[in-house]
């Protein structure tokens, strides 16, 4: 739980990540302590990134058009009022323009994935975490996320 998070948009999330082929969750979120109706995520379903821009339970969600497995990714969402846009290793994956406001009641940073039972501790892990209270612009985000 943080003051120092951003409470409005623009803002850029960054995660450095070593992805276990096959193991989907989250891997970077912000969120509403106490409620899963709002929240910010950059996420990996097993296969592909994307991210997801939840608010009062309605999701804005976008998926990169590539598929992804086992290794190193540097990840960057840059959302503003009116667009977000999701960078995998230098690349821009997916964009979209469904975009919520921003619930001032997000006041937590989740680093990585939460554990379930199911996961039987096998998990991503989270190597790096950067937050811009900015957008960055395609070539800064191209040059933070690029191996």
């Amino acid at each position: 739980n943080s003051s120092a998070l951003p409470t409005s948009y623009p803002l850029t999330m960054y995660v450095e990540s070593d992805v276990i082929g096959g193991v989907s969750g989250d891997l970077l979120s912000f969120l509403e302590s106490g409620s899963s109706a709002n929240y910010k995520v950059i996420n990996y379903n097993g296969s592909q990134f994307g991210s997801n821009l939840r608010d009062d339970g309605t999701d804005n969600n976008i998926t990169g058009s590539n598929t992804h497995s086992t290794g190193t990714y540097k990840l960057a969402l840059v959302v503003t009022e009116s667009s977000q846009k999701l960078y995998v290793n230098g690349v821009l994956e997916a964009t979209g323009t469904s975009i919520p406001p921003f619930d001032t009641d997000i006041n937590d940073m989740l680093i990585g994935q939460l554990r379930v039972s199911a996961d039987i501790n096998r998990r991503n892990t989270t190597k790096q975490v950067l937050v811009f209270p900015t957008a960055l612009t395609d070539q800064e985000a191209i040059d933070l996320t690029t191996l």
